[in-house]
């Protein structure tokens, strides 16, 4: 028997941002661990104070994503959460700007085409995908949502930011969330 059989299906995993006076880390939650795994965040406390409390995600909050994604899932599915569609949007340029992700370029290619076709060649998005990022949430197009989640699913790219509009209903081959606001 393999390992991955003893597995169950789906792991339940939470993470979550944690404060301690000045000490900002990243906690790992799972219902078989008795304790939480801390990763320390070392960031100028003012970064990782941009963590807590505000509804925008400032380039601090970026940077962290960034790096985060970095070392977690920039080869994997990873889908990050945002509370408002343009929040999503930003979040999804931020991050393009900051790296080239992993991307399968041919297929990236016909992609951005067919945006650039259907929507407009200067849509956001084409410049995302260029970089192995997308966004899903309810203002894009819907033949372009439904692209975006083949692409995903296909692994034409790896890094998908969105809103709640994944939530209802769609399911994707993601290894790692990333929802900064618990709530959703």
């Amino acid at each position: 028997i393999a390992i991955s059989q003893l597995l169950p299906p789906v792991v339940n995993l939470t993470y979550s941002f944690a404060r301690k006076g000045k000490r900002v880390s990243l906690r790992q939650h799972a219902p078989e661990m008795e304790t939480s795994r801390e990763i320390a965040i070392d960031y100028p406390e003012e970064s990782a104070k941009s963590l807590f409390g505000k509804q925008q995600y400032g380039d601090a909050v970026h940077d962290v994503l960034a790096d985060i994604v970095g070392e977690i899932g920039h080869t994997e599915g990873t889908i990050i959460f945002s509370p408002t569609s343009g929040q999503a949007t930003d979040t999804a340029i931020e991050l393009a700007k900051r790296s080239s992700w992993s991307v399968n370029e041919e297929r990236t290619d016909s992609l951005l085409e067919y945006v650039s076709e259907t929507v407009h060649p200067s849509y956001a998005l084409n410049q995302c995908l260029k970089s192995g990022v997308a966004y899903h949430h309810g203002k894009v197009p819907h033949h372009v949502r439904c692209s975006i989640e083949r692409g995903f699913i296909e692994k034409h790219f790896h890094i998908l930011t969105c809103s709640t509009s994944l939530m209802q209903g769609v399911n994707l081959p993601a290894k790692n969330i990333i929802a900064r606001n618990p709530n959703l």
